[in-house]
């Protein structure tokens, strides 16, 4: 599941030296995607269980700076951050504004971001805060384009 960035970055000769540790790129991505034939990378996931500022924002700059460094044509210039949980729905509106603007002022246009719900409504929260609650879900794909 886990993979480091490092090695995806060797992998498909994306160049991270002497990039600022804003990107967190020597950590790990949360699921990379690969090929079920020849195993090459495909996408970058990762995965929120909360919608808070810093957690968002540090994994929306990451997979954004994957899109965008990542050879022209490649799968990884488009890449998925993917989150649930018991917070309003309306929270989803916010960091979406939110990711929208980090991701402009950070790669000037570069990268489109998109974000689709999904219907998680029969599911309920076993988080100790939000037991019983209604969980909400959602998808933001960081796409690379010219």
């Amino acid at each position: 599941m886990e993979d480091s960035i490092p090695q995806m970055a060797k992998e498909i000769e994306m160049d991270i030296s002497g990039e600022s540790d804003d990107f967190r790129l020597n950590g790990k991505a949360d699921l990379v995607l690969r090929s079920q034939r020849s195993k090459r990378l495909k996408h970058v996931v990762e995965f929120k269980r909360s919608l808070g500022v810093t957690g968002i924002k540090k994994d929306a700059l990451r997979l954004a700076w994957i899109c965008a460094n990542t050879p022209n044509g490649h799968r990884a210039e488009k890449n998925f951050l993917v989150a649930v949980t018991h917070k309003p729905e309306s929270l989803f509106k916010t960091r979406t504004s939110n990711i929208e603007e980090w991701i402009k002022e950070e790669f000037d246009g570069n990268i489109k971001v998109n974000f689709e719900p999904v219907n998680l409504s029969p599911l309920k929260s076993t988080h100790k805060n939000g037991g019983g609650k209604e969980l909400f879900g959602g998808v933001w794909e960081f796409n690379y384009v010219e």
